[in-house]
């Protein structure tokens, strides 16, 4: 992700899930290669875990 192959070569980037295991130097480095590897135009997506969907609650009496 801090190192990745050609420029200009892909209309988007995706990344799921993994930056949040990055020190910011990498984040810092990752973002500009994604926006290296991409054509004029393209569009990189960043998804990262939400815990908050994940919320385990008491069920509400009936």
């Amino acid at each position: 992700m801090t190192s990745l192959p050609e420029t200009g070569t892909f209309d988007a980037v995706w990344s799921a899930n993994s930056t949040q295991y990055l020190s910011d130097e990498q984040l810092t480095r990752a973002i500009e290669e994604f926006r290296r590897v991409l054509r004029p135009g393209g569009l990189v997506v960043v998804k990262e875990v939400d815990i908050s969907v994940g919320s385990i609650s008491p069920k509400p009496p009936n």
